[in-house]
């Protein structure tokens, strides 16, 4: 789970804190959304949350699992769109991610978010 709250928005930007596992006191992190470059960073990592690298060989693996079940269940093929082939190395964290997941899904349907928080099965 995790917890985040709006601190600074402007025509420019909009500027989010989150907090791991929504516990303040153990510090957080900043999200920052550009809204004129179209764009959303980690500016800083919450204390309490970390990166995690997935090598190209890693997704690959998953990609391919999921064109073997979908075959397996007679599904439509997966398409470049849904899941590109990857050819770099990801990077994302455990916190941040799905606090911006729901920031910019919200913001897509013209909402800005004041608070939030994602929760979901690890």
């Amino acid at each position: 789970m995790v917890t985040f709250r709006l601190i600074e928005s402007s025509d420019e930007k909009l500027v989010y804190r989150y907090f791991p596992l929504g516990k303040a006191e153990h510090g957080f992190g900043i999200i920052e959304v550009d809204r004129i470059a179209g764009r959303i960073d980690v500016k800083e990592l919450a204390p309490d949350d970390m990166l995690r690298k997935h090598t190209v060989e890693e997704q690959l693996r998953i990609r391919n699992a999921i064109v073997n079940m979908r075959r397996t269940e007679q599904l439509p093929e997966l398409t470049e769109e849904e899941f590109p082939i990857p050819t770099e190395d990801k990077i994302s964290t455990i916190f941040a991610d799905h606090a911006i997941q729901k920031i910019v899904e919200a913001y897509n349907r013209g909402d800005i978010l004041e608070e939030g928080q994602a929760i979901w099965e690890m």
